[in-house]
């Protein structure tokens, strides 16, 4: 079966760590409006799925954009784009 393309696909053989790539990615999509604020950030287990790295990556990259007020975690409802996130040249 062929694997589908996707905008969080991780390189593991790149210089950068797998979660830098995730968080660029993210980044990216945020800075072109692909996602913004208000929207709802794929669940953990989803993106782990498509980027192909550990569920705990993506725990570790959302609790870092969390940090940094780029994301906002509601429990039980998930994570969303924070409304006051501003995109990043990455």
């Amino acid at each position: 079966m062929a694997q589908s393309l996707t905008p969080f696909r991780t390189d593991p053989a790149d210089e950068l760590p797998v979660g830098v790539q995730l968080a660029w990615r993210l980044r990216a999509l945020m800075a072109s409006g692909r996602l913004g604020p208000g929207d709802r950030m794929p669940s953990v287990r989803a993106l782990a799925e498509w980027a192909g790295v550990n569920v705990n990556t993506v725990r570790g990259v959302y609790a870092r954009l969390e940090d940094e007020g780029v994301i906002v975690t509601r429990h039980g409802a998930g994570s969303f784009v924070a409304e006051s996130a501003v995109g990043s040249p990455e």
